[in-house]
């Protein structure tokens, strides 16, 4: 499911596993061609909602592969 649609659905918490492929940070779980994310997009993803919604708090946690 979609961080955005998660999000409004209430969920407030999120572990990001980040990885470097060929120079991009992404995010993706374990094996990044069965799906990823740039990071960048990943982030901009929780600045959107916080954005719309400043009296929310969301806990991320970033584990770092690179």
């Amino acid at each position: 499911m979609a961080v955005p649609t998660q999000l409004e659905d209430g969920v407030r918490a999120f572990n990001y596993d980040t990885y470097e492929v060929d120079g991009e940070m992404l995010v993706c779980h374990g094996y990044c061609e069965f799906g990823q994310q740039p990071f960048a997009d990943a982030l901009a993803e929780l600045a959107d909602f916080l954005a719309a919604h400043p009296r929310e708090l969301v806990l991320l946690s970033i584990q770092d592969g690179a």
